[in-house]
């Protein structure tokens, strides 16, 4: 437990520091260098996790770990921030919704992926499949994206802004079919491409006093706020810990398989109706399941700790753990609420409004 709480938040710290270096980058070479560029120190960082498994601990294996953890982080947050980018700057209005939703569906599917092998390494049954081999899967999803990267173009709205008009238009014409019609794209690009370029920066801030960029402005920023701390990482990390206390048989199997598949089809779920439904009602739906699924699992933990765990007068371990697997299943439906909440809209639908709203 001493050393997962560490890589938790050192993986986090990671990606805090990945999302602002891409910025400068993605503005000087273009998003598709951009998005390459961030798998070079997630290729590092797991292959450092690789190699940690064989150095001793007295000999640096905690650094190394460490590292790599922050390194892997660093590119989670880095490719969080160009997708974002990208996938707004190529999607039409129309399609920014099923688009975003689409990301976070994939991050869902990674999700599921990664909590399946790590439920194998540690298995009991499995004797040749350990944390690192996990490492080396992820090496090789990394590899084969940055070759489909290749296949992908720059934005237009990137070359536009960097003098590159022609191929800006071959890439427009590219994205949206050989027969379309970009002109009127083309010039809403130029106009608001100009506008921006006439803006110092002292004008710039200038701009949130007006209401139509401030308002948005704090929307997004409170949204992305409470995305991030709604619980959900706590939720998640803790998982496997929750289903044991439930008293199931394999936790880390039983946790893997339902918080994976939870997000999962709650994402699908979200895809479908995000344009259907509209952002708020999904947010507020989303907002109330997980309140109400967040409050159950405090309250079965709060009976777990202070009525099972007093009855007895000397509190026995084995009366606790008995009282709790009689009401563990709250725990279970609630942990298994909070993620499929979270799904619904809080994990794809603020980088949605990051696009929309903002000027």
């Amino acid at each position: 437990m001493h050393v997962c709480i560490p890589l938790q938040s050192f993986g986090a710290l990671g990606a805090a520091l990945g999302a602002p270096c891409a910025w400068p980058v993605s503005e000087w070479f273009g998003r598709k260098p951009a998005l390459m560029l961030g798998g070079v120190p997630g290729v590092i960082g797991w292959l450092m996790i690789t190699y940690a498994h064989y150095v001793p601990i007295e000999s640096g294996f905690l650094a190394i770990l460490l590292v790599g953890r922050i390194l892997t982080g660093f590119q989670a947050g880095w490719s969080v921030f160009c997708i974002s980018v990208y996938i707004a700057e190529v999607a039409t209005s129309g399609l920014k919704g099923l688009f975003g939703a689409c990301n976070q569906l994939f991050v869902t599917i990674g999700v599921f992926l990664t909590l399946g092998l790590g439920a194998l390494a540690n298995s009991n049954n499995m004797e040749t499949f350990h944390y690192f081999h996990i490492s080396l899967v992820a090496v090789g999803i990394i590899v084969i994206s940055e070759l489909l990267l290749l296949l992908i173009c720059e934005t237009p709205r990137w070359l536009y802004a960097h003098g590159r008009a022609s191929e800006g238009r071959k890439n427009l014409k590219l994205l949206r079919g050989p027969n379309a019609n970009v002109t009127k794209e083309e010039e809403a690009i130029r106009e608001a491409l100009e506008r921006q370029g006439k803006l110092s920066l002292g004008e710039l801030f200038l701009q949130f006093k007006q209401r139509t960029v401030f308002h948005p402005f704090i929307l997004v920023l409170m949204v992305m706020f409470f995305q991030q701390f709604s619980g959900i990482n706590a939720v998640v990390f803790y998982a496997a810990s929750i289903f044991k206390e439930a008293g199931v048989g394999d936790p880390s199997l039983l946790s893997a398989m339902s918080i994976g598949g939870a997000q999962l089809v709650a994402t699908l779920i979200a895809v479908i109706l995000v344009d259907k439904l509209g952002r708020k009602i999904l947010l507020v739906v989303s907002s109330a399941t997980m309140c109400l699924s967040t409050g159950v699992l405090g309250i079965e933990f709060l009976i777990t700790d202070t009525i099972c765990g007093g009855v007895t007068g000397n509190g026995t371990t084995s009366h606790h753990a008995l009282c709790h697997h009689n009401i563990g299943w709250l725990a279970i439906l609630a942990t298994i609420g909070v993620i499929v909440g979270f799904s619904l809209a809080w994990g794809p639908i603020p980088w949605l409004l990051m696009s929309e709203l903002l000027p």
